[in-house]
Parts: C-alpha cells; sequence; structure tokens
C-alpha cells in the first residue's frame, strides 16, 4: 500500500543519506532490467515456470521476503521482478477520463 509518492518521496529521501542519486525507474528502464537485453518473457525465459516466483498459481498467498526466489533473478541482477508486489514507474499515463496523474506499475503477482 505504498503510493506513488511516497515511492518518490522515499527515493528522494535515499538521494539525501548521500548513498547516490535514487528515483523511479521509467517503464522502459524497468522492462529491460527485469528481462534482459534479448527481451524474454520473464526474467529467467520465455516460459512460465510458477516455482520461480512469488504468484497465486503456488502461494504462498502473501509477501515473502526478497530475493527468496533466487531463480526469478534478472539478467542484470534485479530480484523478484516477476510476482511478490506491483512496483512504480516513472512512466506517467492518463486515466480514462484524460485526467494526468497515474503512472505505470510493472511486476506483480
Amino acid at each position: 500500500m505504498v503510493s506513488h509518492h511516497d515511492a518518490v518521496a522515499y527515493a528522494a529521501w535515499l538521494s539525501r543519506q548521500g548513498v547516490g542519486h535514487w528515483r523511479l525507474p521509467t517503464e522502459l528502464e524497468w522492462e529491460k532490467s527485469a528481462r534482459g537485453a534479448d527481451g524474454k518473457r520473464f526474467p529467467w525465459g520465455d516460459r512460465y515456470k510458477s516455482e520461480n516466483l512469488n504468484s497465486h498459481d503456488d502461494g504462498p498467498f502473501d509477501t515473502v521476503a526478497i530475493g527468496a526466489y533466487p531463480q526469478g533473478t534478472s539478467p542484470y541482477g534485479l530480484v523478484d521482478p516477476a510476482g511478490q508486489v506491483f512496483e512504480w514507474t516513472a512512466t506517467a499515463t492518463a486515466t480514462a477520463a484524460g485526467k494526468p496523474g497515474r503512472f505505470l506499475v510493472k511486476g506483480g503477482s
């Protein structure tokens, strides 16, 4: 239940801590980091494997510790890009009524 505003604020807070510059990735940055340069369907390849991610298919029907599914790590080392929870991106989109202020999410179960 983290809002987009809170995610952006957290990234700004991390940046102020002096540990680099932090921001949310764009949709395209997220996609490449999750699927690799060759654009596989999933971080591990093109075939769905429920044992490689936290999903509704095999449970546990709750969030788990980051990295609990190491076989689901992306080619770039991104942990849990498939399954688990949705992740905010910096890519804005418009609502059906044409109002700005919505952002794309990626990943998730």
